[in-house]
């Protein structure tokens, strides 16, 4: 059977799409879609591979005739636009600012314009290129078909043809030039607000009552992922509150701030999950960097696991056993790693790389919830954030940082525990985050390094204290905090796991108050001595650390005080 023209036509794009513009470096997928009598667009069938359908056609020439949409190409931006007025000002401006373009009538709402380059895009860089020329975002996934050139559309019939042609290989640097230093007017505004942080942080008021303070931390700590030189474990975050207390809701309703694709959620995963996903053999463009990780409700076994202890701290390189064989796996960068969970008890080494934030679990709080809760009931609407807000984060970058103020900080801190090796930085790295999130307000010296400013560090001194009880700045879990509060109330007795005392005042079983008490002893808040029951038994005692005294309190200056 003999191809038709159009056919010929449409062997002709697609050879060249895979051998001139793909460098036969590209194996994209084809499909053959429709409208069933519904109006839901279903597919003939499983997607196949040019190589597949292609280099034979005869062999399958019926699947090619019926072909009508292919894949993205990872070199390919579509600007998939449904407002047919605005064409010729989007096309002016390509033209002006030099790109090469095919725009196609899609004989369907509206036009597409394809460009290509000579190197492939990061799916962010595509959604900022197609943001500024308000189109599609969801057309920069390698998983999204787009109507095929010079083919019947499948949902109207009517054949995509040539509109406009600037035909030509875009240079990559050119995009990354563009990208770098063209920010919408809308955009800009925005990240040239003074109160960013502030506004951020006022805008979950649409979905969260009350937490103003846990909402800063956890905003700041996703910032630090614009970060370049910062410590590896200073943002990580576990979100620890008692079953019920919204530590799940709270913390999704802040991430939803966040662009889709800067951060991954998950509600299950094993031990060694970040030793085979997104290794560097199979996706060797992924990395970490830039992105959160946020895994709800997460068990003991995982948050005190080898794999993500050191994920946590440092990414992960690992030699695993496949099919009898050692083989290297490389994981590239290191996300900022946010997590809840209600009874983990987190060991020193956890506790190390991670902050530990708990929630309002006040009377006045669940009673402000309950009557937000009956004023949403009443009126049925549900508020969703500024989208021009959480756009406006694609157009910021990694960076390096400065802190021109430091050695007047370091004199504020306790030297007594060791931990203040790990929470100085992570507090000086409070500060690079407020400076990366404010980037577009700070100077950038010779060098390219940013300047942090006092604003910057007021915003993480909020902040650091929100998840610090004690004078040695250590974050404790919800449980060790009633605990160790127990023992600053009561700084000169002795107490037994056992006593009811300690059994009412903090509500908990005796298996877990012995736990936590240990790690109050291995945190050095805590002292351990061996004494007598009143039946001569041998019974272990616990009480304040001889060096710590509730009376001083964490005394952190504001900037103007330092």
């Amino acid at each position: 059977m003999e191809l038709t023209e159009q056919e010929k036509e449409k062997k002709k794009i697609l050879d060249n799409i895979f051998y001139e513009i793909g460098k036969q470096k590209y194996d994209y997928e084809l499909a053959s879609l429709y409208k069933d009598r519904e109006g839901i667009t279903k597919s003939r069938g499983k997607w196949k591979f040019f190589k597949e359908i292609c280099f034979d056609v005869e062999k399958h020439l019926t699947i090619f005739k019926r072909l009508n949409c292919r894949t993205i190409l990872p070199i390919e931006i579509v600007l998939d636009l449904e407002e047919k007025e605005n064409i010729n000002n989007i096309l002016k401006r390509l033209d002006k600012l030099k790109f090469y373009y095919e725009c196609y009538d899609t004989g369907s709402r509206g036009y597409h314009i394809h460009i290509f380059f000579n190197n492939e895009i990061e799916e962010r860089d595509k959604e900022k290129f197609i943001i500024i020329f308000g189109a599609d975002t969801s057309k920069k996934s390698k998983r999204n078909v787009i109507a095929l050139e010079g083919c019947p559309h499948f949902k109207t019939g009517k054949t995509k043809t040539i509109f406009k042609s600037n035909e030509g290989i875009n240079d990559y640097n050119r995009l990354t030039e563009f990208l770098e230093n063209y920010v919408p007017d809308e955009y800009e505004e925005i990240l040239k607000d003074p109160k960013l942080f502030q506004r951020q942080a006022k805008e979950i008021d649409k979905k969260v009552e009350g937490e103003k303070e846990t909402r800063e931390v956890i905003l700041l700590c996703a910032a630090g992922r614009f970060v370049c030189n910062c410590q590896l474990a200073s943002y990580n975050l576990l979100v620890n509150d008692k079953s019920g207390a919204g530590k799940d809701y709270v913390t999704s309703a802040v991430l939803e701030m966040i662009p889709k694709d800067q951060y991954i959620k998950r509600t299950r995963i094993t031990p060694t999950v970040f030793t085979y996903w997104h290794n560097s053999k199979k996706e060797e463009d992924w990395t970490w960097d830039g992105k959160i990780f946020y895994g709800e409700d997460i068990s003991d076994n995982v948050i005190n696991s080898e794999v993500f202890k050191v994920m946590s701290s440092s990414g992960s390189s690992a030699t695993v056993t496949i099919k009898q064989r050692a083989v290297d796996i490389e994981i590239k960068g290191k996300p900022v790693i946010i997590t809840t969970s209600a009874s983990t008890i987190p060991s020193a080494e956890t506790i190390r790389r991670n902050i530990i934030l708990n929630l309002d679990d006040s009377e006045d709080q669940t009673r402000a919830i309950m009557q937000r809760k009956s004023k949403e009931a009443i009126t049925g609407i549900k508020l969703e954030y500024d989208p021009l807000l959480i756009e406006s984060q694609l157009f910021l970058r990694r960076i390096n940082i400065k802190i021109p103020y430091a050695g007047k900080i370091d004199k504020h801190f306790p030297e007594k525990n060791i931990v203040m090796r790990t929470n100085y930085p992570r507090f000086l790295d409070f500060i690079k985050a407020s400076t990366a999130l404010h980037q577009y307000q700070r100077k950038k010296d010779k060098q390219g390094y940013y300047e942090a400013t006092g604003q910057d560090y007021d915003i993480a001194r909020n902040c650091f204290l929100r998840i610090i009880s004690n004078k040695y700045m250590l974050s404790l879990t919800k449980n060790q905090k009633q605990i160790f509060q127990f023992f600053e109330k009561n700084p000169n007795e002795e107490i037994n796991a056992n006593s009811l005392t300690i059994m009412s005042e903090v509500n908990l079983t005796l298996k877990s108050i012995i736990e936590n008490l240990d790690k109050l002893v291995e945190f050095g808040l805590l002292d351990v001595s061996q004494g007598e029951d009143r039946h001569g038994r041998d019974i272990t005692l616990y009480s304040l650390s001889k060096s710590y005294n509730p009376i001083e309190k964490i005394k952190l200056p504001l900037f103007k005080e330092l």
